[in-house]
């Protein structure tokens, strides 16, 4: 094993030293696309010795970085790209997903308005904003506002449902989102639906069995998807 290791760095260290530029920035996405990283983020940081305005380079490194979840470094490239990319509505969507991460909610809502005002094929963004106003901020008319939008545009997403359940929440006025300090989590009031009071707070309504709390499922899982 340690021998095969020796083989596969020195064959890494030969390939930085006699490829050209563009074939060093294809091994180098070749290997992000595999999820080899390290050797992936070597043949792009060679690419930047020759070329250090390489945009493509530098936001993939983001993107490793961003994998990692080494955010300051992501942020660093991915800012490093905006200077340099012809179209860098890519790079602010990165942006706001690193600040959706730190819970930086007006930086992450910029970063979001900026990639997609610069790129309006990027419908995700508007997911992402109205993610950022309803559980970051509590925010229902800049959720209802954003996720509204983005159904108009993706009527054929994987969360349409989901986000469809939601905004009928969100639109009842008898429905109110739990603050962040609430011992009702977002998910929960969710899941509950209207058994919430307008103060956020269950009521014991004998009628609020498992069977409504089953129907509002499908709005909970939005909160727990994992490609959020």
């Amino acid at each position: 094993m340690y021998k095969y290791f020796i083989v596969i760095f020195f064959s890494v260290q030969f390939s930085l030293l006699s490829l050209s530029i563009s074939e060093n920035f294809k091994k180098g996405e070749k290997y992000f696309y595999q999820k080899k990283f390290a050797i992936a983020a070597k043949f792009l940081e060679k690419v930047l010795e020759s070329q250090p305005d390489h945009a493509k380079s530098i936001s993939l490194l983001g993107d490793i970085y961003l994998i990692q979840k080494k955010y300051g470094k992501a942020e660093r490239y991915y800012r490093q790209a905006i200077e340099v990319s012809s179209n860098p509505a890519k790079d602010y969507f990165r942006l706001g997903q690193i600040y959706t991460k730190r819970f930086e909610a007006d930086k992450a809502i910029a970063a979001y308005e900026k990639s997609y005002s610069l790129d309006q094929s990027l419908s995700q963004a508007l997911f992402h904003l109205g993610y950022v106003g309803l559980t970051l901020q509590r925010d229902k008319e800049k959720t209802i506002q954003y996720w509204e939008k983005f159904l108009t545009q993706t009527p054929l997403d994987y969360q349409y449902e989901k986000i469809k359940k939601v905004l009928t929440l969100l639109k009842d006025a008898n429905f109110k989102i739990p603050p962040l300090d609430s011992e009702v989590s977002l998910a929960e009031a969710l899941a509950l639906g209207k058994e919430m009071k307008a103060d956020g707070i269950k009521t014991k309504d004998s009628t609020a069995g498992n069977e409504k709390e089953q129907s509002n499922n499908e709005s909970k899982g939005l909160l727990e998807d994992p490609d959020l």
